[in-house]
């Protein structure tokens, strides 16, 4: 019988779009084992993992950690617009800023100053991915978002191509799974463990098939 707690700390995008289908798969199999978690921007993640808060952490871009990492799935970044428009003409439209983790805030800064002569026109400043959909979706602007923050965006009336550095590949954000080997002895903490390296052996997260991409 498979019992005891499991603690888990996730990046905010992370719980938003995976970790509610594999904590219902996993407790519908291990219902005995008792979930705690809590979610932040990754780099409040790691400082948790670091400092004993939680066993396991689910952390996306890179960032080192004082245990054993293991990445999980990787995604693009990926251009949104309501509009389909040339690259070049993209520092014409308002851009929309939303807060977010500060990894991908530098990932977006970089690209923007790798193919645009000036910064974009900071048009509209929100609080998060989600509210920044909306407002692409309502043709206000356009943005970058991670895959996995679309959301919504991935199947309604919007252009969602992948970013691209100026040598044509894709641009993406790494989902890793941490843990240290002393929690991962902890039959609850191992048993959830091998459950999320078979888990995504088996789920895709990317479909390319909703990529449009300009071409002139």
């Amino acid at each position: 019988k498979i019992q005891g707690t499991l603690k888990i700390a996730s990046s905010i995008n992370f719980a938003d779009y995976e970790l509610p289908a594999l904590l219902k798969s996993f407790r519908e199999q291990y219902p005995d084992v008792h979930i705690q978690v809590k979610t932040a921007f990754s780099h409040q993640v790691v400082k948790m993992f670091n400092t004993g808060d939680c066993m396991v952490a689910f952390a996306r871009g890179g960032y080192e950690v004082s245990g054993s990492s293991e990445l999980l799935l990787e995604e693009p970044y990926c251009l949104v617009y309501k509009e389909l428009v040339p690259p070049e003409s993209l520092e014409k439209v308002p851009f929309i800023r939303y807060q977010t983790d500060a990894s991908v805030a530098n990932i977006i800064e970089k690209w923007c100053a790798e193919h645009f002569e000036a910064p974009p026109i900071v048009a509209m400043d929100v609080n998060s991915m989600s509210t920044c959909r909306h407002f692409v979706r309502a043709g206000l602007g356009w943005s970058i978002l991670t895959y996995m923050g679309l959301g919504s965006c991935k199947d309604k009336d919007i252009y969602v191509s992948p970013l691209r550095s100026k040598d044509g590949t894709y641009i993406t954000r790494d989902t890793n799974m941490v843990y240290t080997k002393e929690s991962a002895n902890l039959i609850a903490v191992k048993t959830f463990i091998e459950y999320v390296r078979d888990y995504y052996k088996k789920h895709t997260v990317v479909d390319d098939s909703i990529f449009r991409e300009y071409k002139s």
